[in-house]
């Protein structure tokens, strides 16, 4: 009796996985153009907002230099870059998309560098953010 109930389920199965079903979806021309517009300006678009950790701010150019070898001694796998926005010089380091991300990687930072915040960057490139996942 066990060995027909066995077969028996095996054939459903079979027959089951057999089955090609198709589905038909009927949409409104006006979405299909929505989300095709939706699409060109996503791919068009290569920078995003997300979060940068910013180590210091001087106007003294040797010590944001100075500044920037002891950060990439302490985190040799996380870049840092260093900008200038008169007078201030700041060091900067990540990309990250989202504050949650940025806050863990602070949290490790603060310890070598208690002065470092979270800024937000509005032109942070999407390889970037990508690259920095990738650490």
């Amino acid at each position: 009796m066990l060995f027909v109930r066995v077969c028996l389920c095996l054939f459903l199965m079979g027959n089951v996985l057999l089955c090609e079903a198709q589905i038909m979806l009927d949409e409104d021309p006006a979405i299909t153009d929505l989300m095709n517009r939706f699409v060109v300006q996503n791919k068009e678009r290569t920078q995003i907002k997300g979060y940068r950790i910013q180590i210091y701010s001087t106007t003294d150019r040797v010590k944001i230099q100075q500044q920037a070898g002891a950060f990439a001694y302490r985190f040799p796998d996380m870049k840092a870059n260093w900008i200038n926005e008169k007078p201030y010089y700041k060091l900067r380091a990540g990309a990250f998309a989202t504050k949650l991300d940025c806050a863990y990687v602070l949290h490790k930072v603060q310890e070598y560098f208690r002065g470092a915040y979270i800024v937000v960057d509005n032109n942070i490139s999407i390889s970037e953010i990508l690259d920095q996942q990738s650490d």
